[in-house]
């Protein structure tokens, strides 16, 4: 569920991104398609996503706890993220 005023930000939406992970389908927020702005890092690890207009994956090594990514993800992929605690601001795809 989306939460108005947690935006990393400083505007826009914000959700949590832990139990939405997936190899095989895209980031949506109650049935919308979401986009990524930036990723925040609550435990250090790999984050593996689907960059937005693209196919491929790609795999960002060594996400610091605490730190702020800026990255357009449409997919947070299961396999190869091994950072937990990702909480992401938002747009939907139309916004980009």
């Amino acid at each position: 569920m989306p939460r108005e005023n947690l935006s990393i930000l400083g505007g826009g939406r914000a959700v949590a991104l832990d139990g939405l992970k997936s190899d095989t389908v895209d980031l949506a927020v109650d049935g919308e398609s979401i986009v990524t702005k930036a990723v925040w890092v609550g435990v250090g690890g790999d984050i593996a996503f689907v960059p937005y207009a693209q196919d491929g994956s790609v795999t960002y090594i060594g996400a610091v706890t605490g730190s702020k990514i800026v990255m357009a993800a449409k997919r947070i992929m299961s396999t190869g993220t091994t950072a937990t605690g990702l909480i992401a601001d938002y747009d939907s795809p139309g916004d980009f």
